[in-house]
């Protein structure tokens, strides 16, 4: 049992100690938040994409079929030739890719 003497002053361990804790979640989530930069954003949309050109090239061999590539400002989407015209792709995962407003 602790017992305060009368004028006393100062912190106990357990209210340091929580303070702490407060302070390292609060770091913690703002370190999260710098994480999703958008320059992150950009190179991890870059690996993604180059990883779907290759697998479109891939796709283009397997099938002896053109294949294309067609941006707009906010997606992009694979086409291939069908008759006459360009069709778009509906493959699981060569379909629409929305880009993020920040990109």
């Amino acid at each position: 049992m602790l017992v305060k003497l009368r004028g006393q002053q100062g912190f106990t361990l357990i209210e340091l100690m929580i303070v702490i804790l407060v302070i390292s979640i609060m770091a913690g989530l703002a370190m999260a938040s710098f994480n999703s930069s958008p320059i992150k954003q950009l190179n991890k949309e870059s690996k993604r994409l180059r990883a779907l050109i290759l697998l479109a090239r891939d796709e283009a061999i397997f099938r002896s079929r053109p294949l294309a590539l067609e941006f707009f400002p906010d997606h992009y989407h694979f086409l291939q030739y069908g008759e006459k015209k360009w069709e778009k792709l509906r493959d699981k995962q060569l379909v629409m890719h929305r880009l993020s407003g920040d990109l």
